[in-house]
């Protein structure tokens, strides 16, 4: 359904384009005298052929625990709201207060009204305005709100009122639809698209294999149809014994998103590590955090199944004596990151990695330029569903394990000594 004019196909105007160079000093660290000085929270900026290197030392700021220190400024869904929610999975704040999010359990798309509880915004199906398999919830300007149904292969646009505006399909290789969908520009979308049959195997041994399958990052327009494949993610690794697969989560390397118009961000490798990416596919940036990786115990299962719970209970509570992995296929060390997440002000956001598919607790705040801004804690009942302009949403239980929803006012302390 379309209510709306979209832009006429075009051939890709990106192909063809010189490629772009930069020339920036390099930040020493040592003054004069020979003294050393201080860490700041201002990168280290290198220059490697053409591309930013950007390495953040230390945050300006630490906080704890956020939902101790800022304003709360609304409450959706406890038990005292007599309102039953599913599983929610992402949500989205407009300017009005409302907040649209996903309700994985019924897949229905919903929304908080203040003052006015809940409201079905998209129904399950595969009529106007419906959804079977929703994901990738993004706020657009002017407060549409768009909506990626990997099922059907389509976003929908509702109006900030959440009438639906207009859809589109897209269909990428084959038939295989993309597995994340986001609008890049007002007129193009950037999605991930997988090939299961590209897993390359990185390690093997008598009873499994250690394997990657890769990702490619396509550009479509506005009518479904793809425009370039400008990119590749080294895409999610598992291990496989036979028809099963136990998929442990290495690092940033399957992160995705999209940062100021033209500008996507993938992770880069194991790494606390992103690189940003032009429409073209050029590098323009790599931004890398002062931290080291996480050892872990080579001889454990359970450093490989950090987020995979479910397959866990597929082999049973002993797994540490299961016979099918060799070392080879463990990981010596685990990086202490595994979510990457980007917002409308440019902001790039690390979450720490946790095991057994739990919320990220800790989060890195760094801003388009590279300045690691903050260092963000969330109670243990807590995970981050969206920011705009320093408002965080934020999904909780109560003791009844009712899910519900808060927003913040984020008011960051003073800065740390030593970081100006």
């Amino acid at each position: 359904m379309r209510t709306e004019p979209l832009p006429s196909r075009q051939g890709n105007p990106w192909r063809n384009h010189s490629c772009l160079c930069f020339t920036l000093p390099v930040l020493l660290l040592v003054g004069c005298g020979g003294e050393e000085r201080p860490a700041t929270a201002d990168p280290l900026v290198s220059d490697s052929a053409g591309v930013r290197v950007l390495t953040s030392l230390v945050p300006e700021w630490r906080l704890e625990d956020v939902t101790s220190s800022s304003t709360l400024l609304a409450s959706f869904g406890a038990e005292t709201d007599r309102e039953a929610l599913g599983e929610i999975t992402e949500a989205v704040r407009i300017g009005d207060g409302r907040v649209f999010f996903i309700d994985f359990m019924s897949k229905e798309l919903r929304a908080f009204v203040p003052g006015g509880g809940t409201e079905t915004i998209a129904r399950r199906g595969e009529g106007p305005g419906e959804v079977q398999y929703p994901v990738n919830l993004q706020r657009l300007r002017g407060d549409s709100i768009q909506v990626y149904d990997r099922r059907l292969g389509r976003i929908t646009v509702f109006t900030p009122e959440g009438a639906p505006a207009y859809s589109v399909s897209v269909v990428s290789k084959g038939t295989r639809p993309p597995t994340r969908l986001l609008r890049v520009q007002d007129s193009l979308l950037v999605g991930v698209v997988g090939d299961p049959g590209a897993r390359k195997v990185l390690a093997r041994s008598a009873f499994a294999d250690l394997g990657r399958t890769p990702e490619e990052v396509v550009l479509f327009d506005l009518h479904g149809a793809v425009v370039d494949t400008i990119a590749g993610l080294p895409g999610f690794m598992d291990i496989r014994m036979g028809s099963s697969s136990l998929m442990p989560v290495f690092g940033l390397a399957n992160s995705f998103g999209v940062s100021s118009p033209g500008l996507i961000v993938r992770g880069s490798g194991e790494s606390p590590s992103f690189e940003k990416v032009d429409l073209m596919g050029r590098i323009v940036s790599i931004h890398r955090l002062n931290l080291p990786p996480t050892p872990v115990r080579r001889d454990s299962l359970l450093v490989l199944m950090a987020r995979d719970d479910r397959a866990l209970a597929r082999l049973g509570s002993n797994v540490d004596d299961l016979p099918f992995l060799s070392p080879d296929l463990l990981p010596s060390s685990r990086p202490a990151y595994k979510s990457l997440r980007t917002f409308n002000s440019g902001e790039v956001w690390l979450g720490s990695a946790e095991p057994f598919r739990l919320p990220s607790k800790r989060w890195e705040i760094l801003r388009q330029d590279g300045t690691w801004r903050g260092t963000l804690g969330l109670p243990e009942d807590a995970e981050l569903l969206d920011v705009d302009r320093d408002v965080l949403v934020l999904r909780r239980k109560d003791d009844l394990d009712v899910q519900y929803i808060e927003v913040y006012q984020l008011e960051p302390p003073a800065a740390a000594p030593g970081s100006q």
